[in-house]
């Protein structure tokens, strides 16, 4: 019988390190064969802009350029100007952000060695994020700061996390909501929730740097009227649309199907509550009636992108829309019934994350399904094993699709 370890051993890090290293370098020499995809060619083209001195923004540009601006600088110490270059630098990030999720789950010291590689494995291969850890897009280093601001969190280096945060912003400016997420699990971890004269006094001393961090995206959105940068036709501000909660919920069941299986009983104990089964009814009635494919790039780029394929069956008839509720309704109650620390904080902030995007893009979701693999309780080893095999099986898939069948995500 194989001893369990209570810790994680160096042997144990050096043997996960190899393996990534080898995944790792597979992966970038497949993805460097392909051609740019996506948005990529919009961040290329605008590191080539800054790495030659022009900072005039690209037209179709909609984040704050933080992140063309690291690559730059990188291309520009090393002399390097390919996409594969870039792509190799870009790659960096996600082996960082891979090594934090591990100093987090080291940090939080709930669990056993054999645990945190797990969960470990579960980020490594998670299919959400797949292709992305290689390709010349924000996501993955926007990534690596909500990362890095939730480790300073544990370590309560407040400061270290209001700067993470606040660079976070600056490569993704959704992630505001993020740094409010932060600062509220610091002034709770710090007081409580108890909110009086002389805690608020401490807290603005304390959390001075978080603040800052949204005292400045409130000039940003004055002065740049808005939150995208560039396309602000496609982004509009201010606006709420619901269908990226429905569309998240249809991907967290697929995702960790596993999961879903494994809470099968705890599920069928919720139908027993009167509480539940009205929850599902609303969400059912607020699905049918709110859930409309409408972004011009969800409706006419069906060919290109793998989820615009998914997202027209939703409007082919309402029998068919009906069916596709039945994987957005388990998903939702698995997560009902899912145990994760800061559950209800967690859960309202995704949300409030996904909102205001009226773009359907699953990219949206990698930064909420990372917290969750941080935060959840972890099942049986077993059904974790299972998911981390369901994982690498979907990741083949995805890469398969975007090599082999040139469809993009």
């Amino acid at each position: 019988m194989l001893r369990r370890k209570s810790k994680l051993e160096n042997r144990d890090l050096v043997i996960l390190g190899f393996l990534l290293l080898a995944l790792y370098s597979a992966a970038v020499f497949y993805i460097n064969k392909l051609p740019l995809m996506g948005d990529e060619s919009i961040h290329y083209f605008q590191i080539r802009q800054f790495m030659v001195g022009n900072y005039e923004l690209h037209h179709a540009l909609t984040t704050i350029p933080g992140y063309n601006l690291i690559l730059a600088g990188m291309g520009g110490i090393c002399n390097v100007f390919s996409v594969f270059g870039m792509r190799l630098f870009s790659s960096l990030f996600g082996l960082a952000a891979i090594g934090v999720f591990l100093l987090i789950l080291k940090g939080m010291r709930q669990e056993s060695g054999d645990k945190m590689i797990l969960r470990t494995l579960q980020l490594m291969f998670l299919p959400l994020i797949g292709p992305f850890f290689f390709l010349l897009y924000t996501d993955v280093l926007s990534l690596l700061f909500i990362l890095l601001t939730a480790f300073f969190i544990i370590k309560k280096q407040h400061t270290f996390a209001g700067l993470m945060a606040i660079l976070a912003v600056l490569i993704r400016q959704n992630n505001i909501v993020w740094l409010i997420f932060f600062l509220a699990l610091a002034y709770e971890a710090r007081f409580k929730w108890k909110i009086n004269r002389s805690n608020i006094i401490k807290g603005v001393g304390e959390f001075w740097v978080f603040l800052l961090g949204i005292i400045g995206f409130f000039f940003f959105i004055i002065l740049n009227q808005g939150f995208a940068v560039g396309d602000k036709s496609a982004h509009p501000p201010f606006s709420f649309h619901t269908e990226n909660l429905f569309f998240a919920l249809f991907v967290y069941f697929w995702v960790f199907l596993p999961l879903v299986y494994c809470r099968r009983h705890k599920i069928i104990q919720l139908f027993h509550d009167w509480k539940t089964v009205s929850i599902i009814t609303i969400a059912a009635a607020a699905y049918f009636l709110l859930f409309h494919v409408t972004h011009p790039y969800n409706v006419f780029l069906t060919e290109d992108y793998m989820r615009n394929r998914i997202l027209a069956l939703f409007g082919i008839n309402l029998w068919i829309k009906g069916l596709l509720f039945i994987p957005i309704g388990l998903g939702l109650l698995t997560l009902m019934s899912q145990k994760i620390k800061n559950q209800v904080p967690f859960y309202i902030f995704s949300a409030l994350f996904l909102l205001p995007s009226w773009l359907i893009e699953q990219r949206y979701y990698i930064i909420p399904f990372v917290l969750f693999l941080t935060y959840r309780a972890m099942e049986k080893e077993s059904y974790e094993q299972t998911l981390v095999i369901w994982f690498m099986m979907l990741v083949a898939i995805i890469f398969w699709i975007v090599g082999g069948l040139g469809i993009f995500l």
